[in-house]
């Protein structure tokens, strides 16, 4: 619908997920952080792992309602 605003890096370093997330953030931001982070924990499933998250900065919506995604991983 709208071009992602915001933006996300996430790495896995053994049995550890950092994701470093900025800027104001959208629904399509939303929903393609979730694609990626399901993608990237895929092979690690049923094992132990780690999960870090960076917010270097202010972190907001555009005041999109994005009360219908999903964002359990």
């Amino acid at each position: 619908m709208f071009n992602q605003h915001g933006d996300f890096n996430i790495t896995l370093q053994g049995d550890i997920l950092f994701v470093v997330v900025t800027g104001p953030w959208n629904a399509e931001t939303a929903n393609a952080y979730r694609a990626a982070i399901l993608k990237t924990i895929e092979p690690g499933k049923g094992k132990l792992w780690g999960f870090m998250i960076i917010y270097p900065g202010p972190f907001s919506s555009h005041g999109q309602k994005c009360e219908n995604i999903d964002l359990k991983i």
